[in-house]
Order: structure tokens, then C-alpha cells, then sequence
């Protein structure tokens, strides 16, 4: 596939740097990493000084030595406060206390060490030190366990501590992408994030945003959210890349309890709640009760953590208004057409049973009978609403064991469960009710081994499960699961709707290894990981058939349903097929990333990742491509696989150091870090994209009926829906279908910043970003033209490709399809 002229520069540096790669290795870490160059008093770097970096609460000890450069390096450290100590022969040694270590991040301590015969510990407060990152070129910012459980969070979601953060934003006129993160990085599209636990894969397979949400905000250790110019280790991101990080235990029992109660009673009347005519707050209550603990089980080497959570939701929610006939409508409905007499009024009552329309009140003319003999005159309808009780059941649990086997291999365990039910989640009258039922799990080992003092290596394995339903409600009405959704212009609609019921389920298999390797000046990352994913899914699919009846003839739509006409150009359409298609996928990830440290305060961060995401179309479907050929219409086709996603990465991180004069007054000592770069990351295809061609032809057919003009189409309910498919014909209307050469999205980033530490911990940070890239994005649904003179055309809406500039807000999906 050939690419655009921009990106020959970035396919040969790509190719050259993968074929530096000596293993197929794999990995995303979600561990911070401790660096720093050793002198003596007159800059001469030290070779063979002792680094000792001791764990505060678990008390494990992790010791390097710096090599001819001056350089020492941990990498993989678990995240904690850490002692630092920095020692040589014939020098004072260097301690720095309470250096807390950030997932993602990299924290420079540069020893300058004294002369001296007797040893003279210099302690270093910490505390600030790490705030400028001196080192990398990444933009973001991390959330620690006091911020993520001290701080307000929508929805008790830790991901949303993200609008803290220079350029995210909640675009405007959108709604949520799944599990209510819905969060624009720099103008990108929500959906271009990539969401991670502990470093490993936690997306939705359909609409974006994390599959599995912790709630429990005790167990997140804490949340490091990067919004640009990454490591090429982390890419599928458009946006921004989020990674919350779990609790451990340490040598400390600690642990925490807590109950939350919320309650109308301590609410006050809103605006929104006066305007629909309220006089008190609506009614609810909600428990929150949770707990976690964590400690040693040996210490000094194993520990375990456990967290529990249990909410309850309660409410009398209102669904409607619901326009339906009201008492005396009813009663004149029954007079003219008693039980029996008229099977589709009898259908519609049934329905609509326990409905009594009391506001709104206005006539529906019935007009005259068939055969134009006598006026039926009108039924009185009004508007109703429904009051249900409902119910939000959430249950999650987080376990985590970690064990350090000796100095050099550490091995870790973490598990979560969670499983909520909402009901009712959608309601279309009494007895016509569906919920929503959602289980995640997330299972990770992770392995840890230092092979020598400059090499480290991260070994993990995990499996993901999500299993999203959206089903009919037990206790609905027996018609609720046959009965065929019923539109009535002017009145409302019976039936369930045509995209219920829904599912997604995937089985996610995953395994990273991550390698790092200190050589002079450089510290070379390479490795990456790869995926497999099983999944089954149901889209909107409109197996049980669907009318709308509209007015013509002179007849309101209600007259038209009860005497069996379709109205002008009255339509009734079912799908069918299959309703459930399979997105399997097989993705592939490598990259290579170089730290340069090219003098004490200027460094380099040079990148390669290389993406290939599959393409589950061609897995889930027979015919997933385009075909302009009618000949070949019912000829399994493909769509070609984007094997060639390499994205280049190139960052700096500039520190300046002035001991005197003006230049010290405005950057002063230490103090000041620019840093810039520009990068290149795709990103996934969503399988919603795949849901609109599961119920298209030829992989399904949707067999629609239009009513004729006047009138319309007599005898139209049930009739006008045929029992059985016919043969597709490349006269058919495909509303959605690939592009067979289409691409995956990329956006092209770049970052000019500059952070000056004030007196105190006050940063300033002032920064320049922008990006380009390319999106995908559906055209208006167009129909086929009609008895095509030779050679036969056919027209089709694409989902293609086009440039662009991000701006801020983009189009979006509701979880529910």
C-alpha cells in the first residue's frame, strides 16, 4: 500500500530500527525508572559508583553501579517512596530521602559527590526534585493515592482526573463513550485514547473508552495519564494514553473502610427540577460501602492486598411521557371496536395496557369506516408517564499478590472482578422493558528480572474479559419478545426497540516483554506485545421487523393503522441473518526507543513503534469490502490489511544550568526545563464501524416495504413483512461498508514546552501543541439508483479517510448502539 510522500523518511528509519531489534520481544510498563549522571567536584564523570535505591515500606534493596559515562539507571521500579544513596571511594556519599517514584516517569537525581576520607551523608529533600522532569519529553501528569482518593471524580472515576490537565477537555455536544469517560487530549477524538491497567490493554471493543472502570478508588495506587510525545513503548492512541496503577502491600498492615451515603434529603431543587414541575427533589438513595487492606504475609518479601466494594443504587425513575389515548379515548376506542373485532386495536390496547394518557389531551380524527360509510369522529389522546422502580447493583473486587524472590527476580499477581446490573435500563411501557447487565475481569502476572546492572527485563501476561448485555427484561409482557416495534405517527411507538436486544463479549489474551539496556550514553527500550482477541457480538439488529404508519388520504396515521393502511409511503423493514458476528483480531506491536543523554542537562528521545492492529472485518464477514463489479456482488471479498503503521518519535528535554548572571535570574539553577518533539501514533479501528455492515447486504438482508402514495399499501400489518429472505441482488441498499483499501487512522503530533519551578512547589508551565492526522468518518446513507442503464452503477456511503486539523469536538456513539 503505498504511502503518502511525508512519511518515506519515516518508513526507512523504521525499517532500519526494527531490524535492530535481536528478539521479537514485547511490552508497555506501568513502572517508573531512577537515573542520574555521577561527578566529582569538577564535572568529571565517576565511573563505578555504588547506586543503592531502598523501597521505604518493603524494604527491598535494588544496588547498580554507574558505568563509564557516569550514568546509573533502575528501570521497572514499583512505584513508593524510595531512599537514594550515591556512594564512591574517596567521596562523601549522596543520599536523597523520600524520592517517590511515578508511574511512566523517569526521576533524575545528578550526584555531584564531595572529597572527603570520612563518609558524610548529604541528605536531599526530595520532594520537589522530581517535579521537573528533567529527562523525558513527555507530556501528561500522574495522580498519586491522595489526589485520586482526595479529589472529586465523575462518576468515582479515576480516569476523569484527567481534566486537571492543560488541553483536556469534555467536548461539547456529545454524549458518553462508554463507562462515562468522554475526554478530548489537544483537540483529538475521545475515542483516539488508549486506556491501560497496570500497563496492559483496557479498551472497549465497540465504542471507546475503558472496558473495565475501577470505582473503588482505595485500590488505585495511582493514575498516570500522558497526553503526548509518549515513549514509543505506549502507542493505539490518537489522544492520550491513561494507565491507573493498583495498590501493593507493603511491610505496614494498613487498610481503610468506608460507607457513602447519598440521598434526595440533602439535596436542594434545581432549576432542571422546577422546570418539569417539581416541588422536591426526586427520590433516592444510594449506599456506597467499601474497604481494602494490605500487608506483609513474609516480611520483607511477600505481600498481598485485597479490595471490596458494594454499591447500591435506589430511585423511582420516570420514563415517558408516553402519548397514549386517555380514560374516555380508551372507552370510545373500545366502543367502536370490541374485543375481537379489530385484531390490530386489540394489539395496540394490549400493549399500552395500564396507560391512561391525563395531560396534553387533543383528538385523533378515526375519519370514516371502510367503505367511506359513516364519521368514527375522534379518540382523545394525552400524555403519560411511567414511574418504575430502579435499581443500580455494582459489586467489584481487586486482589494483588506480590513476592521478591531475591535481588534479581520479582513476580507479581493481580486480579479484578467486577459485575453490575442496571434495571430497568430502557423502557417502552408497562411489560416492554429491557436492562443492562456488565461483567469485566482482568487477570495479570507480571515478572520482573534484573539480568545485571545495566540490563532489566519485564515479562507479563494477562487476560481481559468483558461481557456487555443489553436483554429483554425477565417479566415482560409474552408479546415483548415477538411482537414487531410499531410506529405511529403522533402517538408513540409500541413494542421494544429494533436495537434490543444487544451484546459484546471478548476474551482478550495478551503478552508484553519489555527490555532495557544501559550502553555508555544511551539507554536503549525495546520489545512490545502481542494480542489475541475472541469475540462475539450482537449489533442493532432488527430481527423481530419493524412499521411506521404515517397519515395520506386524508387519514391520520392512527386511522391508517386501524383500518390496515400504510399511509403515505408507510415502510415496514426486518434484517435478516445472522445477529451475531465474531471480531476476532490478532495484533502486533514492536518498538525501540533510545534515551540519549548527550550532556547533563540536554537529552534525547529518539523512537520507533511499528502497529499492526489486524483486521477483524474480514473475520467476521463474507462480503466486509465494496464492490463496484455486480458481477462479483456475491463473491466473498476482503479488505486489505494496513501492514505498514510505522510512527517515528523524536523529543528533547533541555535543562539548563547557570551559575550566574541574568540568565541564571530567568531560568534559575535547576530550575527550568524546555522540552519539545514532535510523533507520529495510529489507532484502532471500533467495532461499531462492523455493526452497521452485520445487518447490510449481502452479509444480511434487510427486506423493507414502502407504502404507495394516498393512502397507501392496504392489507399492510403484518403482511407487508415478508416470512422469508430473499436472494440479495446488487440493487440493494448497503449502507455501510469498507472502503477495501481503507487505512488506519494516525495524527501527527508536536509540543514546544517550558516548566520553570517557582519559590515553594508552585510550577509554571507554558506550552505550545498541535497535531494533524487523519479520522475515519461515515458519509450520509445514500440509496441506490434505480434500474442503472448499462454498465450498472451502483452508489454507496463509504466509511473512507480524510485530513484534518483537530478542533476540538467530533462525533460520538452511546454504549448502547
Amino acid at each position: 500500500m503505498k504511502r503518502i510522500s511525508s512519511n518515506t523518511l519515516a518508513l526507512l528509519l523504521s525499517a532500519s530500527m526494527l531490524l535492530a531489534l535481536s528478539a521479537p520481544v514485547y511490552g508497555q510498563t506501568s513502572r517508573g525508572t531512577v537515573t542520574g549522571v555521577v561527578t566529582d567536584p569538577q564535572g568529571a564523570v565517576i565511573q563505578g559508583a555504588s547506586a543503592e535505591l531502598r523501597n521505604t515500606g518493603t524494604n527491598q534493596v535494588r544496588t547498580v553501579t554507574s558505568n563509564d559515562a557516569g550514568i546509573y539507571r533502575f528501570d521497572a521500579v514499583e512505584l513508593g517512596i524510595y531512599d537514594l544513596k550515591i556512594s564512591a571511594q574517596g567521596f562523601q556519599a549522596f543520599t536523597a530521602k523520600g524520592v517517590e517514584i511515578q508511574a511512566n516517569r523517569i526521576a533524575t537525581f545528578d550526584a555531584q559527590l564531595q572529597t572527603g576520607g570520612a563518609e558524610v551523608i548529604v541528605e536531599v529533600n526530595a520532594g520537589t526534585a522530581e517535579i521537573l522532569q528533567k529527562s523525558d519529553a513527555v507530556r501528561g501528569g500522574n495522580f498519586d493515592r491522595k489526589e485520586v482518593t482526595l479529589l472529586p471524580t465523575s462518576q468515582s472515576n479515576p480516569y476523569n482526573l484527567a481534566r486537571l490537565l492543560p488541553g483536556v477537555v469534555q467536548p461539547s455536544g456529545t454524549t458518553a463513550f462508554g463507562n462515562g469517560t468522554d475526554l478530548s487530549i489537544n483537540g483529538s477524538r475521545p475515542r483516539g485514547n488508549n486506556y491501560m491497567l497496570d500497563g496492559i490493554e483496557n479498551n472497549d471493543i465497540s465504542v471507546g473508552g475503558p472496558a473495565f472502570q475501577p470505582s473503588n478508588e482505595d485500590q488505585v495506587a495511582e493514575v498516570s495519564i500522558q497526553t503526548g510525545l509518549f515513549s514509543s513503548e505506549f502507542g493505539r492512541a490518537g489522544g492520550a494514553v491513561f494507565n491507573q496503577v493498583t495498590k501493593s502491600g507493603t511491610n505496614q498492615y494498613h487498610g481503610t473502610a468506608a460507607w457513602k451515603f447519598q440521598s434526595q434529603i440533602f439535596n436542594a431543587l434545581t432549576n432542571g427540577n422546577r422546570l418539569a414541575g417539581l416541588t422536591e427533589p426526586p427520590v433516592f438513595t444510594q449506599n456506597d460501602f467499601w474497604f481494602s487492606v494490605g500487608g506483609p504475609i513474609k516480611k520483607d518479601k511477600t505481600f498481598f492486598f485485597v479490595a471490596r466494594e458494594w454499591f447500591r443504587f435506589r430511585s423511582t425513575a420516570n420514563f415517558g411521557p408516553f402519548t397514549v389515548p386517555s380514560a374516555s379515548g380508551l372507552t370510545r376506542l373500545r366502543s367502536l371496536f370490541p374485543q375481537g373485532s379489530n385484531p390490530r386495536v386489540d394489539t395496540y390496547l394490549s400493549a399500552t395496557e395500564g396507560m391512561i394518557g391525563v395531560t396534553s389531551l387533543s383528538q385523533v380524527p378515526l375519519g370514516a369506516g371502510p367503505g367511506g360509510v359513516g364519521d368514527r369522529g375522534s379518540i382523545e389522546f394525552g400524555q403519560v408517564g411511567i414511574s418504575a422502580a430502579s435499581v443500580q447493583d455494582d459489586g467489584n473486587w481487586a486482589v494483588r499478590i506480590d513476592h521478591t524472590f531475591n535481588d534479581k527476580h520479582r513476580l507479581s499477581g493481580r486480579y479484578l472482578w467486577d459485575h453490575s446490573i442496571s434495571t430497568p435500563n430502557g423502557v417502552n411501557g408497562p411489560g416492554f422493558t429491557f436492562d443492562g447487565d456488565f461483567g469485566s475481569q482482568n487477570l495479570l502476572v507480571a515478572h520482573t528480572w534484573v539480568i545485571n546492572p545495566r540490563t532489566t527485563n519485564e515479562l507479563r501476561f494477562s487476560y481481559g474479559r468483558i461481557n456487555f448485555q443489553f436483554p429483554l427484561a425477565p417479566g415482560n409482557k409474552p408479546e415483548a419478545e415477538t411482537l414487531q416495534n410499531i410506529s405511529i405517527s403522533g402517538i408513540s411507538a409500541i413494542g421494544i426497540q429494533t436495537n434490543i436486544p444487544q451484546f459484546r463479549i471478548a476474551d482478550n489474551y495478551l503478552i508484553q516483554e519489555t527490555m532495557s539496556k544501559v550502553v555508555g550514553t544511551h539507554t536503549f527500550r525495546f520489545g512490545g506485545e502481542y494480542l489475541r482477541q475472541v469475540a462475539d457480538q450482537r449489533p442493532p439488529f432488527n430481527e423481530r421487523g419493524s412499521f411506521n404508519f404515517l397519515a395520506g388520504g386524508g387519514f391520520s396515521a392512527f386511522a391508517n393503522y386501524v383500518d390496515n393502511f400504510s399511509g403515505a409511503s408507510g415502510t415496514a423493514n426486518i434484517n435478516f441473518g445472522d445477529p451475531i458476528y465474531h471480531p476476532n483480531l490478532d495484533r502486533i506491536s514492536l518498538f525501540v526507543q533510545d534515551t540519549w543523554k548527550m550532556s547533563e542537562a540536554l537529552t534525547l528521545s529518539l523512537g520507533l513503534r511499528y502497529e499492526n492492529f489486524g483486521q477483524p472485518a474480514n473475520n467476521a464477514f463474507k462480503f466486509p469490502a465494496l464492490t463496484l463489479d455486480p458481477a462479483a456482488f456475491l463473491t466473498p471479498n476482503e479488505v486489505d490489511k494496513d501492514n505498514n503503521n510505522f510512527g517515528p518519535s523524536l523529543g528533547f528535554a533541555w535543562a539548563p544550568r547557570f551559575g550566574s548572571g541574568w540568565l541564571r535570574t530567568v531560568f534559575g539553577e535547576d530550575k527550568t526545563v524546555l522540552r519539545g518533539g514532535y510523533q507520529v501514533s495510529y489507532d484502532t479501528f471500533f467495532n461499531n464501524l462492523l455493526s452497521n455492515i452485520a445487518a447490510d447486504s449481502p452479509n444480511a438482508l434487510s427486506a423493507t416495504t414502502t407504502g404507495s402514495t394516498g393512502r397507501g399499501t392496504a392489507n399492510f400489518f403484518p403482511t407487508a413483512i415478508p416470512s422469508s429472505p430473499r436472494t440479495p441482488t446488487p440493487l440493494d441498499q448497503q449502507v455501510a461498508v469498507f472502503n477495501p483499501h481503507i487505512r488506519n487512522p494516525y495524527t501527527q503530533r508536536f509540543s514546544l514546552e517550558i516548566q520553570r519551578q517557582l519559590p515553594g512547589r508552585l510550577i509554571l508551565d507554558t506550552s505550545y501543541v498541535g497535531s494533524l492526522g487523519r479520522k475515519l468518518f461515515v458519509t450520509e446513507d445514500l440509496n441506490p439508483i434505480v434500474n442503472p442503464g448499462p454498465p450498472a452503477v451502483r452508489r454507496f456511503p463509504l466509511l473512507g479517510i480524510r485530513r484534518y486539523r483537530t478542533s476540538g469536538a467530533n462525533s460520538s456513539y452511546n454504549s448502547l448502539q
